[in-house]
């Protein structure tokens, strides 16, 4: 069932749904960097941004596509020499926001999700695509990891974070940042749980046998505990190369 049919649901019960969607939506947009990149969050999110570029060779980084990075892009991380262009997509509101960032370098451009098929003129031609917290949200997953694979130079690398969500340390860290996340965005406990189960539909066990599928050995680190248990890790960052695609897949 989709969030549309939900919502028509919902008013026919007379459910006031409506409020706490516009209300919920906003006010991420609006405080999403300060909840996401600040504190025990930011300590998370930095953890798995670094281990990104762990082992990765600079040829990699000439032109990059990241996936989602409007809010903090993972050039903020980054040796930025080597970069040629830097193609960031994700949603309307959050590229106009940082459209507005002065820092945004010269080689950064924008493509909105809801253009996806002005990619398909950059086939093959990414040395690199990120991911970092977005496969966790995409219904179907099979699906995009393919169509970033056809993006990819037969070269390039497609690298991933992924939150260890439902493990217990990921729930036990959700609990630590409750209480900031209900005060930036005016929200209660059960609205701050019912956006969590809308928003992450895919657990990393999932995401993993989609990718190990599909690509030959793909290299995978585990953080912070660093053993493949995903109850005692916050991070899953997956590397996998365009050459080790399986063609009979």
């Amino acid at each position: 069932m989709n969030r549309t049919n939900v919502r028509s649901q919902a008013q026919e019960l007379q459910l006031p749904i409506e409020k706490f969607e516009h209300r919920s939506s906003a006010a991420v947009y609006e405080n999403y960097e300060e909840y996401v990149y600040s504190g025990a969050a930011g300590f998370a999110m930095s953890l798995g941004h670094r281990a990104l570029d762990l082992g990765v060779e600079a040829r990699f980084n000439r032109r990059i596509l990241e996936i989602g990075g409007a809010v903090k892009p993972h050039f903020s991380w980054m040796r930025r020499q080597e970069i040629e262009s830097y193609v960031i997509s994700d949603t309307t509101p959050l590229l106009e926001k940082l459209g507005q960032r002065p820092d945004l370098p010269a080689w950064t451009h924008v493509h909105h999700f809801d253009e996806d098929p002005g990619l398909a003129t950059l086939e093959g031609d990414f040395t690199r695509i990120l991911a970092s917290h977005v496969l966790e949200h995409i219904p179907n997953p099979e699906e995009a990891i393919l169509r970033w694979c056809g993006l990819l130079a037969p070269d390039g690398l497609l690298s991933i974070a992924l939150p260890c969500d439902p493990g217990w340390a990921w729930r036990a860290g959700q609990l630590v940042t409750m209480r900031k996340a209900m005060r930036l965005n005016g929200i209660t406990k059960r609205e701050k749980d019912l956006i969590m189960a809308r928003e992450h539909v895919n657990a990393p066990q999932r995401l993993l046998a989609i990718l190990r599928y599909y690509f030959e050995s793909p290299r995978v680190l585990w953080l912070p505990a660093l053993v493949p248990v995903v109850d005692l890790n916050l991070i899953c960052v997956v590397q996998a190369h365009r050459a080790d695609f399986r063609k009979g897949s």
